[in-house]
């Protein structure tokens, strides 16, 4: 067995066939799935680590290969439900084919549906970020206090820091709950505002304020 033990961060590379290494593969894979399972949020490679550590510690990339290998077992058997990575970690997701039923279960909900103008305010906040309320106003012409607090409030926009200048303005940024609504592994992944992909995303905004985003943020 050419099972490899790292003796100062005691980590091991499981990369043979044998019978001890396809258990422990097997014994983690269930590991993972239940962790992915038991998260309504995606759940970091570390904590994943944290936890399956306890059992037999593995290095990232033999961790990563398993998490591979249970994302296909879920494509080739055609299950409900897949691993994806957002949001600089992993969850588990419905299938697009089933998500009409999940939409029908849940109905009679509030419709978190986004107002135009909320749209266009995170639109500016998702591409020009981080920026303060003043930025966004001078973008939009328009007030947008009320619309900046309702985002926070629907936990998509958040207070990242202070502008050092007179009043401490704060800045705002999109949040990890943005990038799993868009379903975005990180904020890079947006596409550009010139690309088709971001008609959907800025199509509240008309053509002066899209030409923002080739400039310079306001100060």
């Amino acid at each position: 067995m050419n099972t490899s033990i790292n003796i100062f961060e005691k980590e091991v590379d499981v990369v043979d066939d044998d019978a001890e290494s396809i258990n422990v593969r097997v014994t983690m894979k269930r590991v993972v799935e239940a962790l992915l399972f038991s998260c309504n949020e995606p759940i970091s490679l570390e904590r994943i680590r944290n936890v399956t550590d306890t059992i037999c510690p593995l290095s990232p990339k033999v961790l990563k290969d398993i998490i591979a290998e249970l994302r296909s077992d879920y494509e080739r058997l055609q299950m409900s439900f897949r691993v994806e990575e957002l949001s600089g970690g992993y969850i588990l997701t419905t299938t697009k084919r089933y998500s009409q039923y999940i939409a029908l279960l849940h109905s009679g909900r509030r419709s978190e549906k986004l107002s135009r103008a909320a749209t266009e305010v995170l639109a500016i906040v998702a591409y020009r970020q981080p920026l303060t309320r003043v930025n966004v106003e001078a973008i939009r012409g328009v007030d947008s206090s009320g619309i900046l607090a309702s985002l926070v409030d629907r936990g998509l926009v958040e207070v990242v820091g202070k502008v050092e200048a007179p009043g401490r303005p704060s800045l705002y940024a999109t949040t990890k709950k943005f990038l799993r609504h868009f379903n975005l592994n990180n904020i890079k992944d947006l596409p550009q505002p010139e690309s088709v992909a971001a008609v959907d995303f800025l199509k509240p905004m008309n053509n002066d304020q899209l030409s923002v985003f080739n400039e310079e943020a306001p100060q």
